[in-house]
């Protein structure tokens, strides 16, 4: 689409996305998380607001990421989206040797996807309360990074990964605390 446009709206670029819309948001919260930007005073407690909204949206069902009429709306150069996607491309390359479907049925079953996000919901939550503390919300997200991950590559593997991690995190937490 970049290829045939000056501009490029947010919705098209959702709808493009569709159901696999969730996992790139998920997987751009949790990065920004465990960037430094998460260090900043009430980011944990944004990121996990923005996840928890993400993680509704699947819960009720929605097809893909829904946003108001006014961010859809919002255009997008097309050059500067090329030149993003043309950035990423060697690290899409990397992640498609090791990510592809695999145990569909971690990714494309709605029990599955009410699954994740119910645990989403409680690990934003969390995310939200324990913000403040250093270190925390870093380890709460790493197991969102890889439901991301799983979610947006499709790949059941990373899906379960990301649930063992889960475990690790909550341990980890409670260690913690």
């Amino acid at each position: 689409m970049a290829a045939e446009r000056e501009q490029v709206s947010v919705a098209q670029i959702l709808k493009i996305l569709g159901a696999r819309g969730h996992g790139p948001i998920i997987l751009t919260l949790a990065g920004l998380m465990m960037l430094p930007t998460g260090m900043l005073p009430f980011m944990p407690s944004i990121i996990g607001i923005l996840i928890s909204l993400t993680a509704f949206e699947m819960l009720v069902g929605g097809q893909g990421v829904s946003v108001p009429g006014r961010v859809g709306r919002i255009m997008i150069s097309a050059p500067m989206l090329r030149a993003g996607l043309d950035r990423a491309a060697p690290i899409f390359d990397r992640l498609g040797r090791l990510m592809h479907p695999r145990a569909q049925f971690l990714v494309h079953n709605k029990l599955a996807l009410t699954a994740i996000a119910i645990v989403l919901l409680m690990i934003s939550g969390t995310m939200i309360i324990i913000g403040a503390i250093p270190g925390l919300p870093f380890i709460l997200c790493v197991p969102v990074l890889l439901f991301g991950l799983g979610l947006t590559a499709g790949d059941g593997v990373v899906v379960a990964l990301a649930i063992a991690a889960c475990i690790g995190a909550g341990l980890g937490v409670a260690w913690l605390l």
